[in-house]
């Protein structure tokens, strides 16, 4: 699991990347993930959240009366693993960005195992219903050469930021003195200065 904090003046955002055990992991390894990433969520009370990454969960179609945590446009049926991400999310008050955006099923994949009868997505990225309008699209590139069966999955963002000025940047003046010593800078009538 990995955290990055930005700190703008409008609002912080933190983004969280991980790795979640997959299907065939033991119970205890998969509530100890899902627990820490909840003690990490909880330290972030007010800011931006977005938690995205190989997740191996199957969270599938089926939204009824999970509306406000995920769309209807998943791929497949949901697993084990797809219950306790959705559980976590319905906690944390997440939503499940590649299941809102309609997009053809090749374009929801995001891994296909060795044998490819089957197709995927076990990645995901998550936002704070809060900030769901924020959240533009979700969809993987399958066109990246990158020797694998995993497709990447790209996320589009639009948040309004600004950049966070330390406390020695606001007391900072922009005037440059040294222009005025310039005497061709400062030429009033006949006197230069």
């Amino acid at each position: 699991m990995i955290v990055a904090h930005f700190k703008t003046n409008i609002r912080n955002t933190v983004t969280i990347q991980c790795y979640a055990p997959n299907e065939v992991s033991q119970d205890v390894k998969r509530q100890e993930f899902y627990l820490q990433l909840s003690n990490t969520l909880k330290k972030q009370k007010k800011d931006t959240v977005i938690v995205g990454g190989d997740l191996n969960a199957k969270v599938g179609q089926d939204n009824e009366g999970l509306e406000h945590v995920m769309g209807r446009h998943g791929l497949g049926e949901r697993n084990e693993n797809g219950q306790l991400f959705v559980d976590f999310c319905v906690s944390h008050d997440l939503v499940i960005g590649g299941t809102i955006f309609p997009h053809k099923d090749c374009h929801k994949v995001t891994w296909v195992p060795p044998y490819h009868k089957t197709e995927n997505q076990i990645y995901h990225v998550t936002i704070r219903w809060k900030w769901r309008r924020s959240l533009q699209d979700v969809r993987n590139k399958r066109g990246a050469d990158i020797g694998s069966e995993h497709h990447l999955v790209v996320a589009k963002f639009k948040m309004k930021i600004q950049a966070y000025k330390t406390r020695t940047e606001q007391l900072r003046k922009w005037y440059d003195v040294i222009l005025y010593k310039e005497p061709t800078r400062c030429n009033f009538g006949s006197i230069v200065y």
